[in-house]
């Protein structure tokens, strides 16, 4: 990647014939410095020679098993925008943004407007994920009525906590 060079293993999503092209995942044995729709070069290690080439759909992806959305490697920028949020349900900051598509802010700006992706407070979150917390908070609280209805309501701290086992603390900001 650029004139950098390191050790990699190469987990595909599929299977790989010659001359073909498969989305996968570089687990690097050093970090590089890289954006999104930066090209790369594959080489073999022994006999050394190039192998393959590449591009960068998600420079900073996140941990633990990769969720391959939809579009990650589209050419049209707002594509890859919600691909890459909708791997980070619990969001992604927007000041990384430009990094992870390989854009300019300029390029950026028109893109935060997507009505498929929430913003608030400097995170991007998929408007799908705010939805399903939304809609498991609402449960909670009915459910807490049903079981206790004699008192106010659900405690806003054990509220956090539940929607924090079901995965939406970074999706629902309770106030």
């Amino acid at each position: 990647l650029g004139t950098a060079e390191t050790i990699a293993r190469v987990h595909l999503r599929q299977e790989l014939r010659p001359g073909a092209a498969a989305m996968g995942r570089l687990v690097l044995e050093s970090p590089l410095l890289a954006r999104g729709g930066d090209r790369l070069l594959l080489r073999s290690y022994s006999p050394v020679g190039v192998i393959g080439g590449g591009t960068v759909l998600d420079p900073l992806p996140p941990p633990g098993r990769p969720v391959w959305s939809e579009g990650l490697d589209a050419l049209e920028p707002s594509a890859r925008l919600r691909a890459v949020v909708e791997r980070r349900p619990r969001g992604v900051a927007v000041g990384l943004l430009t990094i992870l598509l390989g854009v300019t802010d300029g390029e950026l700006a028109p893109l935060l407007g997507d009505p498929l992706l929430c913003r608030k407070d400097g995170m991007l979150v998929p408007a799908t994920a705010v939805e399903r917390a939304a809609a498991h908070a609402t449960a909670l609280v009915a459910a807490h009525h049903e079981r206790k209805p004699a008192e106010a309501g659900l405690s806003l701290e054990t509220a956090r906590q539940e929607l924090e086992a079901f995965g939406a603390a970074g999706a629902v900001a309770l106030e």
